[in-house]
């Protein structure tokens, strides 16, 4: 039971972190990137095959792998996201785009490197240890460790420099973040380089434990947006929530009833949360709107409460009829001169 559990929460430290991807893109566009499952493949497979074809050293294979991607990020967002945001062709076009470029790059790695499963070699130094009876590899530590690191800086990135209380800003109000000079089609560039790093960071991490294939991006992307979904979609501690459960839910079902009934209860457990409770186990951020909406409130109850203005003088019931008293001695003394 308790390997089954540490395995799942490997496999759910990767689905948190293509949930984060999905926060970070969807919170400063509205856009569902479902290119960010290929994020994960790509850096991987990348550095396989400079590995084993090109024979770099592992660390350069690695770094390339991580480059690579961020350029693929950066690409997908200056030659078809942004030009339908700026074109204003609708969100909805710009998510099927990415589910699209998913399965562009999946083609396109299949053709390259064919559908072999590829695996790296350990994270050095490896170790092992036993808890519970349980034998833990460095690699696993390694999984669990860097999602916490990659996420706990990421937080702090958003939260105190420059570029992530823009991200913020954009997140918050589209039009205010302009009028404050904050370009959200710069912001969202940046956001979509950020989600493309995690995701090649999420790669090189569980490929040296678990094969990764050209045709798994699409179930990565799946299995993120689900974690993501569950604990509160734009949330990284929801994802993170999310992927956590998934992972565990998906290795206890596989080992105690079957692995064909694995995908169908999780999505079963998926709905049944969404039913119960739509905004997911922590809840959607909002970002301050609720702040805004009380202080917009308070201002309409503080008008509603204020008196009447006094009515012009001239009529009793505050009506224009016609001149005023003092007006009207105006006009006559004018018309006898």
């Amino acid at each position: 039971m308790l390997a089954l559990i540490i395995s799942g929460i490997v496999i759910g430290c990767i689905y948190a972190l293509i949930a984060a991807g999905y926060a970070i893109v969807y919170r400063t566009t509205g856009v569902l990137n479902f290119a960010q499952g290929s994020f994960v493949m790509l850096s991987a497979m990348t550095c396989s095959w400079l590995i084993s074809a090109e024979h770099w050293s592992y660390p350069l294979a690695a770094l390339g792998g991580f480059v690579l991607t961020i350029a693929a990020g950066a690409a997908i967002w200056m030659l078809l996201m942004a030009p339908m945001l700026v074109r204003r062709l609708g969100v909805g076009l710009a998510v099927i785009a990415t589910l699209v470029v998913s399965y562009a790059l999946t083609d396109a790695v299949l053709l390259w490197q064919g559908p072999d499963p590829r695996s790296l070699p350990a994270i050095q130094p490896t170790f092992q240890f036993t808890v519970g009876g349980t034998r833990v590899s460095s690699g696993q530590v390694y999984v669990i460790v860097g999602m916490a690191l990659i996420l706990i800086l990421l937080s702090a990135f958003l939260k105190y420099t420059p570029l992530g209380r823009a991200t913020r800003a954009s997140a918050a109000d589209h039009e205010t973040a302009q009028l404050l000079g904050i370009s959200p089609v710069r912001v969202g560039g940046y956001a979509m380089c950020i989600a493309a790093a995690v995701g090649a960071l999420g790669g090189l991490l569980i490929t040296p434990i678990q094969f990764t294939s050209a045709s798994g991006a699409v179930t990565l992307a799946l299995y993120g947006f689900v974690a993501a979904v569950l604990g509160g979609f734009g949330r990284l501690s929801g994802g993170v929530i999310g992927g956590l459960v998934i992972g565990v839910l998906q290795e206890l079902v596989s080992r105690y009833i079957s692995t064909a009934y694995s995908d169908a209860i999780t999505f079963g457990v998926l709905v049944a949360v969404l039913l119960l409770r739509p905004e997911g186990l922590l809840g959607a951020p909002d970002y301050g709107r609720a702040r805004r909406r009380a202080g917009r409130g308070g201002r309409s109850a503080r008008a509603a409460a204020a008196p009447p203005a006094a009515p012009p003088a001239g009529d009793a019931s505050g009506a224009l009829v016609g001149p005023s008293r003092p007006a009207a001695a105006d006009i006559a003394a004018r018309d006898a001169t």
